[in-house]
Parts: C-alpha cells; sequence; structure tokens
C-alpha cells in the first residue's frame, strides 16, 4: 500500500500509517469510515486529525475532542465549518484561539470578539487581521 486512493479499508488505512508515508493525510473518505478509524484503533486519533480531507462531521467530531493538541491539529486547518470557528475561539487554550485569529477565513464577527481576548497575541493578531478585513471591505 503505497498511496492515499488505495485505501478501502480501516485496515488499509492503519497499513499505511504504519509506513511512515505521508499519503495518509490525503485520504479520502466518509465520516463512518473515519468513526470506524477511531473505533477500531484510539491510537490514530492524531493521524486522522492531520488529514487534510475530512469531511465537516468528523472535523467537528474532533474539535470537540479533550486532548488539546488533536484540537490543535485541527484548528490549523484553512478549511473549517463556521461552527468549529466559534468553538476555537473560544477554547481555554490560548494557541487554538490564536490559530482562529490566523485563520485566512475567520468571519469577521469571530475576529471582533477574539479583539477581547484575555491573551495579548490572539488580541495582537485578531486586531490586525480584523483592520485589514475592514480596509478591503471599505476599498
Amino acid at each position: 500500500m503505497q498511496s492515499a486512493n488505495q485505501v478501502k479499508t480501516v485496515q488499509d488505512f492503519i497499513d499505511l500509517t504504519n509506513y511512515d508515508n505521508v499519503q495518509y493525510k490525503w485520504v479520502e473518505k466518509s465520516a463512518e469510515f473515519w468513526y470506524e478509524v477511531l473505533k477500531t484503533d484510539p491510537e490514530l486519533t492524531e493521524a486522522v486529525a492531520l488529514n487534510k480531507k475530512l469531511p465537516d462531521k468528523i472535523l467537528m467530531y474532533l474539535a470537540r475532542h479533550t486532548d488539546s493538541r488533536i484540537r490543535y491539529f485541527i484548528a490549523m486547518k484553512n478549511r473549517l465549518p463556521h461552527e468549529a470557528l466559534l468553538l476555537f475561539s473560544k477554547d481555554e487554550d490560548e494557541t487554538i484561539r490564536l490559530r482562529v485569529a490566523y485563520n485566512k477565513n475567520c468571519p469577521i464577527e469571530i475576529l471582533k470578539a477574539l479583539i477581547n481576548d484575555p491573551w495579548e497575541e490572539v488580541v495582537e493578531i485578531a486586531t490586525e487581521r480584523y483592520n485589514l478585513r475592514i480596509q478591503k471591505e471599505n476599498q
């Protein structure tokens, strides 16, 4: 097994991750497939979170994960549902809130809310991004 498009079963995905092959990040499957992977081998949660083609349902599932590292990996993605960005903008982990401020697709109302964040670094980036968006809209 060497490529993402050859993955047909959960075991194929497990095998692909065992080869320390970055191809596992490009496997495109249904939400049901990913739920099955996570149920079969919870240790693969990080590998799943690093996947670049996850359905929104799985992104939201992992956005609520108890491990902040998993939430951070999800927060790093530019393509996130609005609901995930909103959830992450209120996360207890400031690095996750910072990722929201950096997200190029972050809605302006979330950026505006992050301007009042308790962590100064989040405030700086959110303010900068918010002001750029306002400037762009006024051109």
